[in-house]
């Protein structure tokens, strides 16, 4: 949210790492690396031992769980996304996002993406992402029809022109946050060993976030970083 609205970046969640990436010195950044052991100490790769004074283990959480052994893994759920192009009539208010209380319908949530950030449709027309939770990612055809015949229902168009753009299958896209569920498991492991990921809290990029920040004032304070009371935190 931002200004009490809602709001997408123009160039995508990649912009996000992208920005932070680029206020490090050249170099520092190593991509296509597989790490095969984390420690306290560093990590272990294909090619090189690597030595830290902290390790910061920031992935999903299989892979977490590979990395480190015994770590509590959460279930997942699978989300699949459509993307609709449609005509719909002029906006009235700031964009939404519609989360459908229906418990008949095929939608999670939707939203008007373009509304949010206009370069995302090159033409006059709307692009809508929709989310479906839970589905197999089989027979995408029928749920398709599904779910533009709900969105239909959900949106003001000038026609019933509806356009199947993309659909987009992630088989664990999402912890599930069963009953009972820790909203604040811990980052700090042991000294110099943390994870964070939004298998640490809230599912979702404000989960992934919150628990970072917990992960990076945790290193701070191990390490005798100062930083200012206000944000003090308990990890």
């Amino acid at each position: 949210r931002v200004g009490g609205g809602w709001a997408r970046r123009a160039a995508g969640t990649a912009a996000l790492p992208q920005r932070l990436a680029g206020r490090l010195p050249p170099g520092a950044v190593r991509l296509e690396t597989e790490v095969l052991v984390a420690h306290a100490k560093g990590v272990v790769t294909a090619e090189e031992v690597l030595r830290s004074s902290a390790v910061v283990v920031a992935t999903d959480a299989a892979t977490a769980v590979e990395l480190l052994p015994g770590l509590h893994e959460p279930q997942s759920r699978a989300v699949t996304t459509f993307h609709h192009a449609a005509l719909l009539a002029p906006p009235r208010g700031e964009p939404a996002v519609l989360i459908d209380a229906d418990p008949h319908s095929p939608v999670a949530r939707t939203a008007p993406v373009s509304q949010a950030v206009p370069s995302r449709s090159p033409d006059h027309r709307t692009l809508i992402s929709t989310n479906v939770v839970g589905h197999t990612g089989t027979r995408t055809s029928e749920l398709e029809s599904a779910v533009r015949a709900r969105l239909a229902e959900l949106y003001t168009a000038e026609d019933d022109r509806w356009e199947c753009v993309a659909v987009h299958h992630f088989p664990h896209a999402t912890p599930a946050m069963t009953s009972p569920h820790n909203f604040r498991r811990p980052v700090r492991l042991i000294h110099g060993l943390y994870v964070c990921g939004d298998h640490r809290g809230i599912a979702g990029i404000d989960g992934a976030l919150e628990s970072g920040r917990r992960a990076a004032r945790s290193v701070m304070a191990d390490l005798g970083v100062g930083f200012r009371s206000e944000d003090r935190f308990t990890a």
